[in-house]
Protein backbone atom coordinates (compact mmCIF):
# COMPACT_ATOMS: atom_id res chain seq x y z
CA UNK A 1 0.00 0.00 0.00
CA UNK A 2 1.51 3.30 -0.87
CA UNK A 3 -0.66 6.32 0.68
CA UNK A 4 -4.15 4.01 1.28
CA UNK A 5 -4.09 2.63 -1.61
CA UNK A 6 -2.46 -0.92 -3.55
CA UNK A 7 0.72 -0.68 -4.99
CA UNK A 8 0.81 -0.44 -8.77
CA UNK A 9 3.36 -3.07 -10.39
CA UNK A 10 5.55 -0.70 -11.08
CA UNK A 11 5.69 0.64 -7.55
CA UNK A 12 5.83 -2.65 -5.81
CA UNK A 13 9.13 -3.09 -7.71
CA UNK A 14 10.98 -0.25 -5.70
CA UNK A 15 9.32 -1.66 -2.05
CA UNK A 16 11.36 -3.26 0.61
CA UNK A 17 10.91 -6.83 0.77
CA UNK A 18 8.98 -8.23 3.89
CA UNK A 19 12.77 -8.71 6.63
CA UNK A 20 14.23 -7.04 4.12
CA UNK A 21 16.67 -4.12 5.22
CA UNK A 22 16.83 -0.08 3.79
CA UNK A 23 20.50 0.04 4.95
CA UNK A 24 22.10 -3.53 5.26
CA UNK A 25 25.61 -2.56 5.60
CA UNK A 26 24.79 0.00 8.32
CA UNK A 27 26.33 3.56 8.92
CA UNK A 28 29.05 4.83 6.55
CA UNK A 29 32.00 4.20 8.32
CA UNK A 30 34.01 6.87 10.02
CA UNK A 31 30.55 9.07 9.77
CA UNK A 32 30.07 11.38 11.99
CA UNK A 33 27.74 10.90 14.93
CA UNK A 34 27.94 13.01 17.83
CA UNK A 35 26.24 10.55 20.16
CA UNK A 36 29.00 7.88 19.70
CA UNK A 37 31.66 10.73 20.05
CA UNK A 38 29.98 12.13 23.12
CA UNK A 39 29.31 8.71 24.38
CA UNK A 40 32.99 7.81 24.12
CA UNK A 41 34.48 10.88 25.41
CA UNK A 42 31.83 10.25 28.96
CA UNK A 43 33.32 7.14 29.22
CA UNK A 44 37.47 9.02 29.65
CA UNK A 45 39.28 10.42 33.07
CA UNK A 46 39.91 14.12 32.14
CA UNK A 47 43.89 14.38 32.88
CA UNK A 48 44.50 15.04 36.33
CA UNK A 49 41.27 13.96 37.56
CA UNK A 50 39.87 11.09 39.31
CA UNK A 51 36.62 10.81 37.85
CA UNK A 52 35.42 9.94 34.38
CA UNK A 53 33.52 12.82 32.38
CA UNK A 54 30.15 10.84 32.92
CA UNK A 55 30.89 10.84 36.46
CA UNK A 56 31.46 14.79 36.81
CA UNK A 57 28.62 15.44 34.57
CA UNK A 58 26.08 13.17 36.70
CA UNK A 59 27.15 15.27 40.31
CA UNK A 60 26.61 18.64 38.67
CA UNK A 61 23.10 17.69 37.84
CA UNK A 62 22.99 15.84 41.42
CA UNK A 63 24.14 19.00 42.63
CA UNK A 64 21.79 21.54 40.60
CA UNK A 65 18.68 19.48 41.55
CA UNK A 66 19.59 18.71 44.78
CA UNK A 67 21.80 20.96 46.65
CA UNK A 68 20.50 24.15 44.40
CA UNK A 69 16.95 22.96 44.75
CA UNK A 70 16.64 23.71 40.93
CA UNK A 71 13.24 22.10 40.12
CA UNK A 72 13.34 21.41 36.53
CA UNK A 73 16.66 19.66 37.18
CA UNK A 74 14.48 17.94 40.15
CA UNK A 75 11.98 16.98 37.72
CA UNK A 76 14.47 16.27 34.50
CA UNK A 77 16.34 13.58 37.38
CA UNK A 78 13.09 11.97 38.33
CA UNK A 79 11.61 11.64 34.67
CA UNK A 80 14.89 9.64 33.97
CA UNK A 81 14.86 7.97 37.15
CA UNK A 82 11.12 6.55 36.92
CA UNK A 83 10.62 7.56 33.28
CA UNK A 84 7.59 10.18 32.38
CA UNK A 85 3.75 8.99 33.22
CA UNK A 86 2.10 7.10 30.38
CA UNK A 87 -0.21 9.14 28.69
CA UNK A 88 -3.05 7.93 26.22
CA UNK A 89 -2.69 9.41 22.94
CA UNK A 90 -5.09 9.33 20.03
CA UNK A 91 -5.08 10.59 16.26
CA UNK A 92 -8.59 11.57 15.19
CA UNK A 93 -9.99 12.33 11.70
CA UNK A 94 -10.10 10.28 8.72
CA UNK A 95 -11.60 11.19 5.50
CA UNK A 96 -8.51 11.56 2.83
CA UNK A 97 -7.37 15.29 2.50
CA UNK A 98 -9.04 16.73 6.09
CA UNK A 99 -6.74 17.20 8.52
CA UNK A 100 -6.36 14.80 11.66
CA UNK A 101 -6.79 15.87 15.55
CA UNK A 102 -3.91 14.37 17.81
CA UNK A 103 -5.11 13.88 21.52
CA UNK A 104 -3.96 13.29 25.12
CA UNK A 105 -5.16 12.17 28.09
CA UNK A 106 -3.10 12.15 31.08
CA UNK A 107 -3.92 9.84 34.04
CA UNK A 108 -5.20 11.36 37.88
CA UNK A 109 -2.68 9.95 39.19
CA UNK A 110 0.05 11.21 37.08
CA UNK A 111 -1.96 14.78 37.47
CA UNK A 112 -1.88 14.41 41.13
CA UNK A 113 1.87 13.13 41.12
CA UNK A 114 3.09 16.47 39.37
CA UNK A 115 0.13 18.86 41.63
CA UNK A 116 1.86 17.72 44.48
CA UNK A 117 5.80 18.18 43.21
CA UNK A 118 4.84 21.53 41.79
CA UNK A 119 2.68 22.50 44.57
CA UNK A 120 3.51 21.54 47.96
CA UNK A 121 1.68 22.30 51.05
CA UNK A 122 3.83 21.77 53.96
CA UNK A 123 7.40 22.51 54.83
CA UNK A 124 9.83 20.61 57.33
CA UNK A 125 12.17 22.44 59.75
CA UNK A 126 14.56 23.77 57.11
CA UNK A 127 11.67 25.21 54.75
CA UNK A 128 12.24 22.70 52.44
CA UNK A 129 8.65 21.41 50.75
CA UNK A 130 7.67 18.09 51.84
CA UNK A 131 4.91 17.70 49.52
CA UNK A 132 2.12 16.53 51.89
Amino acid sequence: MINGKPATEEQKKHLWKKGESGNPAGMIPGKFSLVTMLKAKLKEVPPGQVKTYGEQFVDIILKKGIVDEDPKTLQLIINYIDGLPRQRIGIEGGEEGSPFTLTHEVSDKAKEAIKQFLTPDETDTTGNPTGK
